[in-house]
């Protein structure tokens, strides 16, 4: 407890003496520590008549009565496990904060001067604001809540009744709202139009088939994901910069009139068409999995992150966009890709194309690169020093260099034309799969950190594994060996094989192979 306004030795800060309680305004009891533990009761509260402050958080109270105590202007009892707060008419109450516990009910009948409501994750299934005509910031979330009524409350700023199980929510009364947070419920629609206030707006995760934002709008972040809109009028704001409305059914979204918008996700609609030539100001787009045929991106020169994967693009120009620094265009019919400009480029993914050559010369900082699952021939490495992320699987490659890739912890290159693999150099490697192929020869680092290794389906004849002694999965069948074993140099013998290793016998050429695990000598 801190004291204020007693003085020792009226309290020598262990005992209080009862003439002094009435004089004590101030009691913060800090979180436990190592030092202090939890208290578990308030019991005699009812005696500092004078208090003004109450804070005990994340301790294990699990009744409060400050019925008594009508001076208390702050309280905060948050992440206690309460039950009960009894409080009255606490008419001096300004603050009152009482999230994380288990609280069925809250009487706020005599709170007359409540500004500030926090109640999120509780087990509220009603609440009554309406009376509090001075509210300005209700924090409801995560509770049982299947109606609020807050249209009579005219000065709140700031509304979260996310997570719980509204069907209808009334807001445009509230002329003064800055921020809403209705997401995850259960609204069918909704209408902020008005509230020329409003500069937040988040109400994903509902079944909303309607959103009405109307004019005059002053919106900077809308969130409207995972819901049921078939259209979407995103207002005339100019002050738009962060716009989410993924996974819904949208076919048409026009988004010109934001020119100050910077991030827009629209991944998994119905969208056919996307004008974005105006947005000039955007750093982040997200696009996925519409059904877009063209996707023209050359008036956005601040783009950083680009995602477009999942639609029917057959050709994508990043020419213009030198700041890119993830690019993710997969799942296309995109048969060329000139990524040559882009220096600043970290992540590629372009798996599941149709491109037949890819040039990586010029992208050094690359450092994750996917792409497979296309109808590549070559594939430049030697420029790639900072790459970690090397997925080429499904593709035509016969030949990969990896001696300059010093960084590189995961390799797969499996169902190629490769017949040799030397990653000896790369001392780094924690993965690599370069099954089905026809590699003849496998070198890898004897001291390396190689935790998984898939070389099966080739045409090995040996492999020496005598010192990679962190690999704990191992898969090699279908390797011909000398015809009669496959002979694998390794720290152990045929005695102690671990357990995720693969072992037994497959069929090469008509002959049966088997595992001969060699110890090192």
């Amino acid at each position: 407890m801190r004291k204020e306004g007693i003085k020792p030795p009226e309290w020598d800060g262990a005992v209080i003496c009862r003439q002094d309680v009435a004089r004590i305004t101030r009691i913060d009891i800090a979180p436990p520590s190592d030092r202090q533990g939890k208290i578990r009761s308030l019991e005699g509260i009812e005696h500092f008549t004078s208090l003004e402050y109450l804070a005990f958080p994340s301790h294990e109270v699990i009744r409060l009565d400050v019925r008594k105590n009508p001076s208390l202007t702050y309280l905060d009892g948050s992440y206690n496990g309460l039950e009960e707060i009894l409080l009255g008419s606490s008419a001096a109450l300004t603050h009152l904060k009482v999230k994380g516990n288990r609280l069925t009910g809250l009487d706020t009948e005599g709170l007359v001067a409540l500004t500030r409501l926090e109640c999120a994750d509780n087990r509220l299934s009603g609440l009554e604001v309406g009376h509090l005509k001075g509210l300005t910031y209700l924090d409801c979330r995560k509770n049982r809540l299947t109606s609020l009524q807050v249209h009579r409350n005219a000065a709140l700023k700031v509304l979260d009744c996310s997570e719980n199980v509204l069907t209808e929510l009334e807001v445009r009364p509230l002329r003064n709202l800055e921020s809403l947070d209705c997401s995850h419920n259960r609204l069918p629609g909704l209408s902020v139009a008005g509230l020329s206030c409003l500069s937040m707006l988040k109400c994903k995760r509902n079944e909303l088939t309607t959103l009405e934002i109307g004019t005059g709008s002053t919106l900077a972040v809308l969130e409207c994901d995972d819901n049921l809109l078939t259209a979407l009028d995103t207002g005339d704001s100019l002050s738009l910069q962060r716009l989410s409305c993924r996974n819904n059914r949208l076919s048409r979204l026009e988004v010109e009139r934001h020119p100050s918008l910077t991030r827009l996700d629209c991944r998994g609609n119905l969208l056919e068409t996307l004008d974005v030539r105006r947005n000039t100001a955007l750093t982040d787009l997200n696009c996925q999995d519409n059904r877009l045929a063209q996707l023209d991106i050359s008036m956005l020169p601040a783009l950083e992150t680009l995602c477009c994967s999942g639609n029917c693009l057959k050709n994508l120009s990043v020419e213009k966009n030198v700041l890119l620094i993830e690019l993710n265009c997969s799942r296309n019919d995109l048969v060329g890709l000139d990524i040559a400009g882009l220096s600043a480029l970290t992540t590629l993914d372009c798996n599941q194309n149709r491109l037949t050559e890819l040039s990586t010369g010029q992208n050094t900082a690359l450092e994750t690169l996917l792409c497979p699952r296309n109808r590549l021939t070559s594939l430049d490495t030697v420029s790639l020093p900072a790459l970690e992320t090397l997925i080429c699987s499904d593709n035509l490659l016969e030949r990969i260099d990896m001696e300059n890739c010093p960084e590189l912890t995961d390799l797969r290159c499996a169902r190629n034309r490769l017949t040799g693999l030397n990653v000896c150099q790369n001392s780094d490697l924690e993965y690599l799969d370069c099954s089905y192929n026809r590699l003849t020869e496998l070198l890898v680092d004897a001291y390396g950190p190689l935790a998984y290794l898939d070389c099966s389906h080739n045409a090995l004849t040996k492999l020496e594994l005598d010192q990679t002694l962190d690999l704990s999965f191992f898969c090699c069948q279908d390797n011909p060996g000398d015809g009669t074993v496959f002979p694998v140099t390794a720290w152990f013998g045929n005695d102690a094989i671990p357990s995720d290793f693969t072992s037994g016998n497959w069929t090469y050429g008509g002959n049966t192979i088997s595992i001969d695990y060699r110890p090192v000598e």
